[in-house]
């Protein structure tokens, strides 16, 4: 997949970013606020991409599809963004 004839190489930087995770030495209370951390990004990320649709009511598309480029992305975002709110409900 990497040496696709396209030529995209994103995928060795996603293993790059992502694996580090695994080779840094981390703490449970440190693991524990990354996981805080990102679930508060994306509640707030879900807030900042409602509001851009509110902005732009008037047209349906961008309010119904969303920031993305298709509505199952746009979907795929609420649904992480219900996981999160599960994880942060249930951490308290």
């Amino acid at each position: 997949m990497t040496l696709s004839p396209i030529g995209s190489v994103w995928q060795v930087w996603f293993l790059v970013m992502f694996g580090m995770f695994y080779l840094i030495p981390i703490s449970r209370e440190d693991g524990m606020k990354l996981w805080n951390g990102m679930a508060d990004g994306i509640i707030w990320g879900f807030f900042a991409v409602q509001i851009f649709a509110y902005g732009f009511r008037p047209y349906d598309e961008v309010r119904y599809k969303g920031a993305f480029s298709n509505c199952n992305m746009n979907a795929l975002f609420y649904l992480v963004t219900y996981i999160m709110v599960l994880y942060r409900c249930a951490e308290k």
